[in-house]
């Protein structure tokens, strides 16, 4: 599932019933939010894709920001037999009614060309040989944040040994950049490996920061299975993460395959941001409890679940108003950035007063109740406004100082923008009071 900010996407691969299920192809519902969230009606539109030449196990975008477009993207398709590539479909709404139109591909890194179908698949584990299963390749989550599809799988990794070893694949993708042809790659893809661990069921979030983490389950012959957590930051070097971090650690074998041949775990995990900071970021993963009875009995295995926060180590939050100075240089980045981290009753979104103090943290001084204007913050024209207002002998010609967006003369505190310290100024000037 996937969604934006008008829209919720649900995609499902489609089989028939009975003992020997048939894949038959995929469905796409595009749900108009409309006014479900007070319990109104439901509008949905339905595509039927059938068949594996339309593609299996589609993923749905988590779209942040406003936006008239978003994204399904699913992977497995090769190009000329020896290469991997990613495949975007967009979904845009000149109407009511959704369009959906293939973009084509983006070339990736190569993987699983090197499968012995003779060697048994699977993360191996200690004190118990049956081996857990790790699933395939398809996409676990994909997120739209600034224009770029961020998405993960689990792959086999590229050593050439006929061994399924899986570990972790990412990808920041430009939809853009997709052809008929695969021609162009991602803006950046990496790996999260270990030699003596088999990384499996990863899923992914991106922050304001553009921030990334992974989070994901992990055994190896020395490791039961646990769970772990990555991350890296929006300035680190392209394709990188940092070094993987124990969520919680497996306690036990783990064997469990309800009479199905299949040791079968998860099957997902799930790692968003948090919707409040736009910061720290959440993820849910399982480990290996202790076990009933003792493997290799069937369905002696049982798991936990564990969820842990983390964010990068430069945010700290000293007064506790739940607010992150990340020590950031201001930009469009650092929106949601408490600019005061020392005063609890500022940050983004606080009551703003008129005054010297920016208590909301958008930049501009004293800004509320000196908007005369109705331009959500105070201006140049909201001096010459007030100024009208006092009384003066101003007349209407709009080459007045008081009248201009900004002006060094009407910038009194010469701060380099016109605010509520300006306008305190203009109280001194004409005996007035404009904050409420």
């Amino acid at each position: 599932m996937g969604l934006d900010s008008g829209h919720i996407y649900i995609t499902t691969n489609m089989f028939t019933t009975g003992s020997s299920p048939i894949f038959k192809g995929t469905k796409v519902w595009v749900i108009n939010k409309g006014t479900l969230p007070a319990g109104g009606a439901l509008t949905a539109s339905e595509f039927n894709k059938p068949g594996l030449a339309n593609g299996f196990a589609w993923q749905p975008a988590h779209a942040f920001g406003p936006g008239a477009v978003d994204y399904i993207i699913s992977e497995g398709w090769s190009i000329g037999g020896t290469t991997r590539a990613m495949r975007i479909k967009s979904f845009t709404f000149p109407t009511s009614t959704p369009i959906l139109t293939d973009l084509g591909f983006i070339q990736v890194a190569d993987y699983g060309f090197d499968i012995d179908p003779n060697v048994p698949t699977g993360a191996p584990q200690p004190g118990c040989a049956p081996l857990i299963d790790t699933g395939d390749t398809r996409l676990i989550n994909a997120v739209l944040r600034y224009g770029h599809l961020w998405t993960t799988n689990a792959v086999d990794d590229p050593v050439q040994d006929n061994v399924y070893k899986t570990e972790v694949a990412w990808y920041e993708i430009d939809p853009a950049q997709a052809d008929a042809n695969a021609t162009n790659g991602p803006i950046q893809q990496g790996r999260v490996s270990n030699a003596n661990r088999w990384y499996y069921f990863p899923s992914i979030a991106v922050n304001v920061l553009e921030d990334v983490a992974l989070g994901f389950a992990a055994s190896g012959p020395a490791d039961f299975a646990s769970g772990y957590y990555t991350m890296r930051l929006g300035t680190d070097s392209p394709g990188t993460m940092q070094p993987e971090s124990l969520l919680h650690a497996g306690i036990s074998p783990y064997f469990k395959d309800l009479a199905s041949g299949q040791n079968r775990w998860g099957d997902y995990s799930a790692t968003v941001v948090d919707p409040q900071d736009d910061i720290n970021f959440w993820t849910i993963q399982e480990f290996a409890d202790a076990q009933v009875g003792a493997c290799p009995f069937s369905d002696t295995g049982r798991w936990g679940t564990w969820w842990g926060r983390f964010r990068r180590a430069s945010c700290v939050d000293v007064d506790g108003d739940g607010y992150y100075d990340c020590g950031l240089s201001p930009g469009p980045l650092t929106a949601v950035e408490d600019c005061n981290d020392a005063n609890a009753n500022v940050h983004p979104g606080a009551a703003e007063v008129c005054g010297v103090v920016d208590t909301d943290c958008d930049g501009v001084a004293g800004n509320v109740g000196g908007d005369l204007d109705g331009s959500k913050r105070a201006d140049g024209r909201d001096l010459y406004a007030w100024a009208l207002v006092f009384g003066t002998s101003l007349d209407a010609d709009h080459s007045t100082l008081y009248f201009q967006d900004y002006d060094p003369v009407a910038d009194t505190d010469r701060d380099g923008d016109v605010d509520g310290v300006d306008l305190l100024a203009l109280e001194a000037d004409f005996g007035k009071t404009v904050c409420p």
